[in-house]
């Protein structure tokens, strides 16, 4: 959500409408699932330690999203909910078409690298924050946040942010920044 208004933005809005549209309502969300039920296909493979996932879209616009299996569950979940953004946001005009040149198979390629985090590519920020808002929906995060900070006051942020990693089914990190760009918790 935009910290000034509130309002969800375009790709927070695009996130939400698929998880009404699969009618998903329990955590933690399930981002392979989700790529199934659109027609996104989701391999797990070994890839080269900086790549976390690629999405490849053929000409007959069957879409692929390749994982690197040696990255822990967390990573991987956020990779694939990454990469089905990618999917959305970037990839939703035509296909590529055959080209004439020597190329059995001509595809586009996102790949999901150290460059991913940096926030200096408006495409990956865009993924990231898809990302974010579908593993993570804004209103079931400040909710629970609250709901578990009223039932224990005292209990320390940084545990509280693990409980809620663990529920959301993402990295501690993640869960931190979400709290953070959702103006729950202060930078720390």
């Amino acid at each position: 959500m935009s910290a000034e208004s509130g309002v969800p933005t375009k790709v927070e809005r695009t996130a939400l409408e698929l998880l009404a549209r699969h009618e998903i309502t329990t955590l933690p969300i399930d981002p392979v699932s989700i790529a199934r039920a659109e027609g996104i296909r989701t391999l797990f493979e070994h890839l080269p330690h900086d790549t976390s996932s690629v999405l490849l879209r053929e000409p007959s616009g069957r879409r692929t999203i390749a994982v690197n299996k040696t990255h822990s569950d967390t990573r991987q979940r956020f990779s694939v909910a990454h990469e089905i953004g990618h999917a959305f946001l970037h990839f939703n005009g035509h296909a590529p078409s055959v080209s004439e040149a020597a190329v059995s198979r001509p595809l586009e390629v996102l790949f999901r690298d150290g460059l991913a985090g940096t926030g200096t590519d408006t495409k990956e920020i865009e993924a990231n924050a898809f990302a974010a808002t579908l593993l993570m929906p804004s209103e079931r995060v400040t909710f629970a946040f609250r709901e578990r900070l009223n039932a224990s006051p005292k209990l320390r942020t940084d545990v509280l942010i693990k409980e809620l990693a663990s529920e959301f089914g993402v990295s501690p990190q993640a869960m931190r920044f979400r709290l953070m760009n959702l103006g729950v918790v202060d930078p720390a």
